[in-house]
């Protein structure tokens, strides 16, 4: 999954704040949640751990 451009333009124009993200079926994990801080999360990690599809997942959200 992989947003373009003009999804990004589309939910940022949304605006709002995500507090907990729940990713169920998909991936490595039968069950994933994460939640996030008020204010700024940091996900850091060798490459191939997922960072980039937890990102790509909290986008799907907010585009759905």
């Amino acid at each position: 999954m992989s947003i373009n451009q003009e999804q990004i333009k589309k939910l940022l124009k949304k605006g709002g704040t995500l507090s907990v993200l729940t990713i169920e079926g998909v991936g490595a994990a039968k069950t994933f949640r994460l939640e996030l801080a008020n204010r700024i999360n940091l996900f850091t990690g060798d490459n191939g751990l997922g960072k980039s599809f937890i990102l790509d997942c909290a986008c799907a959200t907010r585009l759905a």
